[in-house]
């Protein structure tokens, strides 16, 4: 009902423009005042028509319709209008006799009234806009300007205003996960919390990353240069800032309207625009071994001519053609830590049903387990 009511308001108002218009119309002189009242007036009749019709097809649950049901508020955009409105017709009526002769021929507002009313029209028709539009901030930022002092509509306003940034910060964040997700198929973010998960706590203190690229025989298909990478851009990007780039963005806009992809060179050239904009870059490369040896030809020569804040860390087995690559760089074998072998070793014995009771009440068999893991282990 309160729609139909809404909707009623705004149908007095289509009323009072029609007959200002049309009193406006019978002035004979044309002043450039009366021309503009008549243009201003001509071009609200449309918003509104299209805002009642709107008022009637929305729901009352909508963030739309209550940020609208300020505009009918006590001295609100609907009664500022019909006021304005109701005035000029007033005003602008024809009267009886021979006063209605002279004032047929007459323009009887002085400029600085006729200014007034045309300033106070075009803000009230701006709102109006504002609404049909669909943008909910700006709408409630204007009606909060307007309305300023009156106590419950402000309140009303704040209340639209946090819904309405909360609605907004909930797309940013969705179309944000959608591009990253687009960016590249392959979700680093997974695979490390996955690692992560399986990591006893007190263990790999040392480890620190910003980006790692997860290389694996299992996903050759799918881990190309270019999407590696573009993995690598997606965590990088994630934390830079809630904004995405504007390379990013512009990249994602020209591919996704063709429903294209990106290629290595764009991919390239989008990674050093990221880590440009960073102090200093932490990119891991793991099990570079597992990747294809198109990934290694592509990717490997590119690591030397990196910018200087870019630190790399390539993990990988022992292979002659892989290590030929990094001659002359820092090597550090990577074995595990007796002591986390063996907290590892205990946490899985202790987790697992079966092996907990083979070895309770016997401490010489747990310990002996884990002497013979660890070493067959070799620090892998």
């Amino acid at each position: 009902m309160e729609a139909v009511g809404l909707a009623a308001g705004v149908a007095q108002l289509i009323d009072l423009a029609i007959k200002s218009i049309s009193y406006l119309n019978s002035i004979k002189n044309a002043s450039r005042e009366r021309s503009s009242l008549f243009q201003e007036i001509s071009s609200l009749l449309p918003l509104l028509a299209t805002l009642e019709s709107q008022i009637g097809e929305a729901k009352q649950s909508e963030v739309w319709f209550n940020c609208v049901r300020l505009l009918a508020a006590e001295n609100g955009i609907f009664e500022q209008l019909r006021e304005k409105l109701s005035s000029l017709a007033k005003e602008l009526k024809p009267r009886k006799g021979f006063e209605s002769v002279t004032h047929a021929f007459l323009w009887t507002f002085d400029k600085a009234h006729c200014e007034a009313l045309l300033q106070k029209i075009q803000n009230l028709k701006s709102i109006i806009a504002l609404a049909l539009q669909g943008d909910m901030f700006k709408l409630a930022e204007a009606i909060k300007a307007d309305t300023a002092g009156i106590q419950i509509v402000e309140q009303r306003v704040a209340t639209i205003l946090d819904h309405v940034q909360d609605s907004r910060r909930q797309e940013d964040l969705k179309k944000r996960q959608a591009i990253l997700a687009w960016l590249s198929p392959l979700n680093f973010f997974k695979v490390q919390q996955d690692i992560f998960a399986r990591r006893e706590d007190g263990t790999c203190q040392c480890s620190v990353g910003v980006a790692a690229i997860y290389c694996s025989f299992k996903q050759r298909e799918a881990q190309t240069p270019q999407n590696l990478l573009a993995g690598a851009c997606a965590q990088l990007v994630h934390d830079l800032s809630k904004q995405l780039p504007e390379p990013l963005m512009g990249l994602h806009e020209s591919h996704d309207n063709l429903g294209t992809r990106p290629g290595w060179i764009e991919i390239y050239q989008l990674f050093q625009g990221i880590v440009k904009r960073l102090d200093t870059v932490f990119l891991i490369i793991d099990a570079l071994d597992e990747g294809s040896e198109e990934v290694r030809c592509v990717i490997v020569p590119k690591l030397g001519i990196l910018p200087p804040n870019v630190r790399v860390l390539v993990t990988t087995r022992q292979i002659e053609e892989i290590i030929d690559e990094f001659r002359g760089c820092p090597k550090l074998q990577i074995r595990a830590i007796r002591y986390d072998l063996e907290k590892y070793i205990l946490s899985r014995i202790t987790s697992s049903k079966k092996l907990k009771r083979h070895v309770q009440g016997h401490p010489e068999l747990e310990q002996e387990i884990c002497d013979e893991v660890t070493s067959k282990a070799n620090g892998m």
